[in-house]
């Protein structure tokens, strides 16, 4: 390039500033620098403190909870308040003091308000020492009503890798997931009245979901292939429930399974269309475990779970709400509730996205690829029907493959997704579930 006959490089360039006795460039980098150096640290400055408050925020929650718990009329409730708050704030590794805590009652609700600082390293050059953050919440007197849980969980293949979705890596998917289950009932039973009747099911899924233990009662007496129904210790899984099947356009229903049972397929089937060629059924995936109040029994049988196989998440969605069903009462060993008479849970976690249907349209089939149209639109029927049926729907997307995009619309207003990245961030999710179930009058 050519200016006024001369050409020049970008050493030349370099030259002639430093030859510019102006001091013009010199001046605009002093003058600059500093506004960009003080912009970037308020962020990190700014970020730091949001994260001191929701650590906060979690202590301030768990100190109202721990409170409400107790005889409000023998206690000093700021006194011991406070105690509790910093105590939960010095185990989280908080060392800043937080001001203006109050807590107050009105002898059966508690709240609690306080405000937390966090030091500044770039925002003190402007003589902006701390950032303050505000937290508060309120805990309400129990409603003395059941509690029912589907725990719907992925078994799928992937589970088997770690959390960066590396295969053979350790700690596993599965193995980061039972602690953090674990978790939500340990903080369950922290947390519940002992009053409270608590029962919970399990509903495994992977490329469909394991039926032996469904009541033969509720199953079909052919398969979808015309095979007959095979002796009750053999595996059978689930395909979807469609009574106006037609092609992508199904009627899903969580109606009583008498009159209209349900369908199945046995692990000898094929799947044809995969990337790879066909794949069977893994024969071995865990068993669904109907709604119960042993819930030492679910954990053991979380414990048990272990990952084969595709994802079929919309089954894993529909069989949570057969086990909630109270029109499924005369199926079930022990009859869930009217949603009049409990508080009913979805508790659903995927590292994938969906990608096999089992009878839509009449065919049985894996689509591969990532995402399947006809079972997200499955799954999103589902949710309504739950949704109608008064259950609160909390959804895990765990890593970025999880399609968390499009699991967004299924929670509702009353309901929340969670998208955790790390085996902490997980066990945050399921133990902000347990607070939010087992104090389902945590108010703000």
């Amino acid at each position: 390039m050519s200016v006024f006959g001369k050409k020049w490089g970008l050493g030349q360039k370099l030259e002639g500033f430093k030859a510019d006795c102006r001091g013009g460039i010199a001046i605009m980098m002093g003058i600059s620098f500093p506004v960009i150096l003080l912009g970037v640290g308020g962020a990190i400055d700014y970020t730091s403190s949001v994260n001191l408050t929701q650590k906060a925020q979690r202590a301030m929650d768990s100190t109202v909870l721990s409170l409400s718990r107790q005889d409000l009329s023998s206690i000093n409730v700021q006194v011991e308040g406070r105690r509790i708050f910093e105590s939960i704030l010095v185990g989280q590794g908080i060392d800043m003091a937080p001001t203006d805590v109050q807590f107050v009652s009105d002898g059966t609700s508690v709240r609690g308000t306080g405000l937390v600082s966090s030091r500044t390293f770039f925002l003190n050059a402007i003589g902006l020492d701390t950032v303050q953050g505000r937290v508060e919440s309120e805990a309400v007197p129990a409603v003395d009503q059941p509690i029912e849980i589907a725990l719907v969980l992925d078994v799928s293949g992937s589970m088997d890798w770690d959390i960066n979705g590396v295969v053979g890596g350790s700690p596993r998917r599965i193995d980061i997931l039972k602690n953090s289950v674990n978790l939500m009932f340990d903080t369950l039973e922290d947390t519940l009245p002992p009053t409270i009747n608590l029962s919970a099911s399990l509903v495994p899924y992977a490329t469909s979901v394991n039926l032996r233990n469904v009541p033969s009662s509720a199953i079909s007496a052919v398969s979808v292939n015309g095979l007959a129904k095979p002796p009750s210790f053999v595996n059978i899984f689930a395909t979807e429930r469609t009574p106006l099947a037609s092609g992508p356009v199904y009627s899903v229903t969580d109606a009583s399974p008498i009159g209209d049972p349900i369908q199945f397929i046995t692990p000898g089937n094929l799947i044809a269309n995969t990337p790879t060629g066909p794949l069977a059924l893994p024969a071995t995936n865990p068993l669904l475990q109907p709604l119960s109040n042993n819930i030492p029994a679910i954990r053991s049988a979380v414990a048990g779970l272990t990952p084969a196989g595709a994802t079929a998440g919309h089954l894993g969605m529909i069989w949570g709400l057969h086990t909630l069903s109270e029109d499924w009462a005369s199926i079930w060993p022990q009859a869930p509730l009217s949603s009049d008479d409990a508080n009913k849970f979805v508790v659903m976690l995927t590292d994938g996205q969906f990608n096999t249907t089992m009878s839509l349209g009449g065919a049985v089939n894996f689509t591969g690829g990532l995402s399947n149209i006809a079972a997200y639109d499955y799954f999103d029927q589902s949710c309504e029907v739950a949704r109608n049926n008064g259950y609160t729907i909390y959804l895990i997307a765990l890593g970025s493959g999880a399609g968390a995009s499009q699991l967004s619309n299924c929670v509702g207003s009353s309901g929340q997704l969670f998208t955790p990245a790390t085996a902490s961030e997980l066990d945050e999710a399921f133990e902000g579930i347990a607070r939010r179930i087992g104090e389902h009058r945590l108010t703000g």
